[in-house]
């Protein structure tokens, strides 16, 4: 058989071979377990829900479906794509029910459980900080930057009005206030540049609360420090990183400050 005819009877053995797999159905994806959360786990409703489940052999999608009955058919979110939500989006807190179902071509397979159940309570609990920038007592801090804090839940916008508070030795300073990432990160943005080598205070407001209303109730403060005045090279002061500032800051100010003093001498020997 010569290699031409060879390749033609090896295209025709594959096409029929695809045919008769399509014919039987093909393959669905295989059998996989639900893993987090954990059967009968508790939320409040201020919570972020993360749902995880194992891999599927032959899977192309996975599909999140959340009900509130075991039989999933009641249901209440549904995603493709998408595979954490807070805990409030489920509207109302109560027993709710978690599935997964892999599919491909071939057709799909359902969890192992095909569901589990969560009950989501009513948040009770006041929204927490989990971390600022800059850290409290941080040096070398750029004169340009914004204040973020963060908090394990979502924050209510309506509590925000004047709840960020930026102090240093002329005072308050002037700037605006607004959420993102969802409403856990709290931003103040100065509106104009930090004063170099100063200290500032930030205080928290005590009345900053979640959607459920909870406040944090008690104030929280911070304090960082701007970048410092570097003289003696170049004939003007200028603010830097400092010695608590990072390498490349340096490199570059020195850089700057050396092209600078090379053009006034080259423009010395002109004249």
């Amino acid at each position: 058989m010569s290699g031409r005819a060879a390749g033609v009877l090896a295209g025709a053995l594959l096409l029929f071979a695809s045919a008769a797999m399509r014919a039987d159905g093909g393959t669905p994806p295989g059998e996989f377990n639900l893993t987090s959360p954990d059967e009968g786990s508790t939320f409040n409703l201020g919570e972020h829900l993360y749902f995880r489940w194992a891999g599927s052999a032959g899977a192309l999608t996975f599909t999140l479906t959340i009900a509130t009955d075991a039989s999933l058919a009641d249901v209440v979110y549904s995603s493709s794509s998408i595979f954490s939500l807070y805990a409030s989006e489920l509207t109302f807190p109560g027993d709710y029910y978690w599935g997964v179902t892999a599919s491909n071509s071939d057709g799909d397979t359902d969890s192992t459980p095909s569901a589990r159940s969560i009950v989501v309570v009513a948040d009770t609990f006041p929204p927490s900080i989990t971390a600022t920038y800059p850290g409290d007592g941080a040096l070398g801090v750029g004169t340009d930057r914004y204040i973020e804090v963060l908090y394990d839940e979502r924050i209510d916008e309506a509590s925000i009005d004047g709840a960020v508070t930026v102090t240093g030795p002329r005072g308050e300073v002037a700037g605006t206030q607004y959420l993102r990432l969802s409403g856990r990160s709290l931003v103040f943005t100065p509106d104009a540049d930090l004063e170099c080598e100063t200290t500032y205070t930030v205080t928290i407001a005590a009345t900053v609360t979640d959607l459920a209303g909870n406040a944090v109730g008690e104030t929280y403060e911070f304090s960082f420090t701007t970048w410092e005045w570097l003289t003696g090279i170049g004939p003007e002061m200028v603010c830097t990183p400092g010695a608590a500032g990072n390498a490349a800051a340096w490199a570059l100010l020195l850089a700057a400050l050396a092209g600078t003093w090379l053009k006034k001498v080259a423009k010395k020997k002109r004249s």
